[in-house]
C-alpha cells in the first residue's frame, strides 16, 4: 500500500513531535480524541489506522495488535487540528 504524500507530510510532523518513550509491550486500551479543522471530512478508521502506524514507528508501542480496546471521538468544527492519545495497560 502506497502512502499519500499528506499522509507523508503528517508522519513527519507527528514523528518529530513524540517525546522518548518507554515502549509498551503489553495488552492496551487505546482512548484516541481528534479534533479537525473546519468542515473538514475524514473517516475515524483510517484517522486511528494512521495514528497507530505513527505510535509503532515511533517506539511507543511495540505492536499495534497490542491494543485490545478503542474508544475514539471525532469532533468536527475546530479551529485546528490536534490529536489526544491515551493508553493505559489493559488488565483483566
Amino acid at each position: 500500500m502506497i502512502s499519500s504524500s499528506a499522509y507523508r507530510k503528517f508522519e513527519k510532523s507527528a514523528l518529530a513531535q513524540i517525546p522518548p518513550f518507554k515502549t509498551q509491550k503489553g495488552d492496551l486500551v487505546a482512548t484516541y480524541r481528534f479534533f479537525i479543522k473546519g468542515r473538514y471530512r475524514v473517516d475515524l478508521d483510517n484517522l486511528i489506522a494512521g495514528i497507530n502506524d505513527i505510535m509503532e514507528k515511533a517506539g511507543v508501542i511495540e505492536n499495534d495488535n497490542n491494543i485490545m480496546e478503542i474508544l475514539a471521538t471525532k469532533i468536527g468544527g475546530c479551529k485546528d487540528w490536534k490529536t489526544i492519545i491515551t493508553l493505559e495497560i489493559d488488565t483483566p
